[in-house]
């Protein structure tokens, strides 16, 4: 038995699939009669087929998994409870979940979100501690020129400004090239043919200003303790220090 079906851009792109294809499931075979493209990232990586010659396929005759209901724009929030309320007055063994739900209810999701989140405090303990250790070793590089400004009047706040700055600095520029070095990789991995169609790279205005408000806030805590010892510094420790 042959069925027709229709290929997501990226199903046909990574399966190397056109119009007219052959593709064989299990003991059934399908014939590709259109390609179609989505503005979802996981629809463009499915296929569509006939509810009757796919429930006839998966041997689930006259069964339904899941439907999906789309609402007029600008639906609020009170009228989706509403209808849920609704469809689970009318049908007593449908569960009606918002798309929201679904997705923070996922455990590979759930675990995805973990590992993101492991991983970006692992990534600013050890960006902190970074920044405190080159922070740190300049100062100690710099305690002769640090001792002359003391001798030649400059207040230890002043000293303990110019190094907290200097810090911030550092880190803003390993924020900036951090951000770019991200865009190329995130582009580089939605065109390779392992990792086509399961990630969608999302840049917006917040999140690159969040991730310069976190790096600097990195420099400011990581130049803290090296900003302290170099303010504390006596003269004349300083000018005989080598």
């Amino acid at each position: 038995m042959t069925i027709r079906r229709w290929f997501g851009t990226v199903a046909a792109d990574v399966l190397k699939k056109a119009v007219g294809s052959k593709v064989q499931i299990e003991t059934t075979e399908f014939t590709v009669c259109g390609i179609f493209e989505s503005s979802a990232l996981v629809e463009n990586g499915s296929l569509i087929l006939p509810l009757r010659q796919l429930q006839e396929a998966t041997e689930r005759q006259g069964r339904v998994n899941f439907l999906n209901l789309k609402l007029k724009p600008g639906t609020t929030p009170a009228e989706v409870d509403r209808l849920r309320a609704t469809i689970k007055e009318r049908y007593p063994s449908f569960k009606a979940f918002a798309a929201g739900e679904v997705a923070q209810n996922n455990s590979a999701i759930q675990i995805a979100k973990a590992m993101s989140w492991a991983t970006s405090i692992i990534a600013l303990v050890v960006g902190a501690v970074g920044v405190t250790n080159t922070v740190l070793m300049s100062v100690f590089e710099r305690t002769h020129e640090i001792g002359i400004l003391l001798a030649i009047g400059w207040r230890r706040v002043r000293i303990l400004r110019m190094i907290l700055l200097e810090s911030m600095l550092l880190s803003l520029v390993g924020g900036f090239v951090g951000i770019g070095f991200g865009f190329v990789t995130v582009r580089i991995l939605q065109n390779t043919p392992l990792m086509r169609g399961k990630i969608e790279g999302y840049i917006s205005t917040g999140l690159l200003g969040g991730a310069l408000l976190i790096a600097l806030a990195l420099g400011i805590l990581g130049g803290l303790y090296p900003a302290c010892r170099g303010s504390r510094l006596h003269p004349r420790a300083a000018l005989n220090y080598e």
